[in-house]
């Protein structure tokens, strides 16, 4: 693959580009610099989709503009519901399909998508740069200068002279020496202070691209079919091709398969006798280290098996059209999936002991993935799909969980089940954030000693202190309700948040009331 062209599309509008980066940017000073982002990231997003649109609306086809506007629309809920790294991740990533789509409505292979896509992400430094550049050049070839000395000049004198008689006139008029007086000229250095600076410049520097991809034209580039195919070819050196014959050739797959059919099948009856059937672990371990010692370690295994599948059923290899080879791949993915769900089953067991966390949280995910992904290539072999179909498929069904995720609080499920489990860990409970305050408050509905228990003790400047799980209660509460009381702050998740608070506030005053009454 090698690039053709690294400059931006030819017909991009580069003045109207350039007048609404600079009015995002503007946008942005006001509604997310040193202020807390919540609907305020999704009102941006909103206007920076609704520019692209319209900077593009006489370029991009029909089609385009649809397709487009549905990705943006898609974009949007995840931040409205939540902002967290994961709902900017796939926002982030939507948007450049979606200007992508915009800027170069072609229908190329999968590869080449990606591609595109690579090459979007790795210009975004320099898309703004290379833009404004563009466009002074193109003012410079249509005859016209961005600001001539001319232009400059003939305002130079007026301003002078105009600030000479605005000086006489403070003296003469003490009505204009009081307004004077009130505006305050140092305010705007102020305002153009280093860390505003380096803000307002990331933001226009990351939305120029969104607004005007610099779209590289590619030549058309092999499948992964096609590359793999040559490694069976006989066009190989008599030593490389004779090598690849013994190393992976026919016969070499058939006693590998073997083999690991043997040794999965070995793993998978221990599982099973320990895991369902009840045996005794050995002294010194428990259920929980059982897990833990195998959950991660066998999805390695799993994603190296899977590997060694797609290389060994390449097409045009011998090997696939093998039927005995075809069938022990038949078995050693079943034994693979089976594995998997095995770790699914330890990793439960070492939850179940020690609690949920967000990484064990994705550690499920990751595993149900990846025995779809062994499924999918299953399918592969029998109906003779393509590799660009399995990765397709693959990307599709990562990229549908994770847009998903992003309307998960995945904060009140840890600490729901948590506490319901009577895991104690009140230090990871606190590190949740506000969205664990419903689940702590059942905890103290059951019992009020927890809580006085404390999360952490220290130093700090008026001596020796301590932080109880009340006392941190009341502290995210209360930054809670200040962060919420802007309209920059506000999310769904927040929002369902502080209906809860109130609800229980109400119900809490009900309690007392009622004891006081008795």
């Amino acid at each position: 693959m090698s690039i053709a062209s690294t400059e931006p599309s030819p017909t991009a509008p580069l003045t109207e580009t350039l007048i609404a980066a600079l009015a995002l940017t503007a946008v942005s000073d006001r509604i997310l610099f040193n202020a807390p982002v919540g609907l305020s990231l999704f009102v941006f997003a909103l206007l920076t989709g609704g520019a692209a649109l319209w900077l593009h609306r006489l370029l991009a086809g029909k089609m385009q503009l649809i397709l487009a506007a549905c990705l943006y629309g898609m974009a949007l809920p995840p931040l409205l519901e939540n902002i967290s790294p994961l709902s900017i991740a796939v926002a982030f990533s939507l948007f450049a399909v979606a200007s992508l789509t915009l800027s170069d409505g072609r229908c190329g292979a999968l590869f080449d998508k990606g591609k595109r896509l690579a090459m979007f992400l790795l210009s975004m430094p320099v898309a703004a740069p290379v833009g404004v550049l563009g466009w002074r050049k193109a003012s410079k070839a249509a005859g016209r200068q961005i600001i001539s000395f001319a232009t400059a000049g003939v305002w130079l004198m007026p301003l002078v002279v105009g600030l000479v008689f605005l000086a006489l006139f403070e003296q003469a008029n003490p009505i204009i020496a009081q307004w004077l007086r009130r505006l305050d000229f140092w305010a705007i250095f102020d305002l153009l202070n280093p860390q505003r600076l380096f803000f307002l410049g990331f933001i226009f520097v990351i939305t120029w691209p969104f607004l005007r991809p610099m779209v590289r034209k590619l030549r058309p580039s092999k499948t992964v079919d096609q590359i793999n195919a040559p490694l069976a070819g006989s066009h190989l050196p008599d030593r490389a091709q004779s090598v690849a014959d013994v190393l992976f050739g026919e016969a070499a797959i058939l006693r590998a398969l073997l083999v690991f059919n043997l040794m999965f099948g070995m793993q998978s009856l221990l599982d099973a006798a320990y895991l369902f059937g009840g045996a005794a672990l050995p002294d010194g371990m428990t259920y929980a280290s059982y897990a833990h010692r195998g959950a991660y370690p066998l999805i390695v295994t799993a994603l190296l098996a899977a590997l060694f599948v797609l290389l060994a059923l390449r097409s045009g290899s011998a090997a696939r059209a093998n039927r005995l080879i075809r069938q022990l791949v038949y078995l050693w993915v079943g034994q693979n999936i089976l594995l998997v769900f095995s770790s699914i089953l330890r990793l439960d067991l070492y939850v179940d002991a020690y609690g949920l966390t967000y990484w064990r949280i994705a550690a499920f995910m990751w595993m149900a993935m990846v025995a779809c992904g062994l499924a999918l290539i299953v399918w592969r072999i029998v109906a003779d799909k393509s590799t660009e179909w399995l990765v397709g498929s693959n990307l599709t069904i990562a990229a549908t969980v994770l847009y998903a995720a992003c309307f998960v609080n995945f904060a009140a499920i840890i600490a729901t089940y948590n506490t319901a489990h009577g895991i104690k860990d009140y230090l990871y409970l606190a590190s949740l954030g506000p969205q664990a305050i419903p689940a702590l408050d059942r905890e103290l509905d059951a019992d009020w000693s927890i809580g006085s228990a404390k999360l952490r003790t220290g130093r700090d400047d008026y001596g020796y202190s301590s932080l109880s799980l009340a006392d941190w209660r009341s502290r995210e509460l209360l930054q809670f309700q200040v962060r919420y009381t802007d309209w920059r702050g506000w999310t769904l998740r927040g929002w369902r948040l502080s209906r809860y608070l109130q609800h229980h506030a109400a119900a809490a005053k009900l309690v007392d009331l009622g004891r006081r009454e008795r």
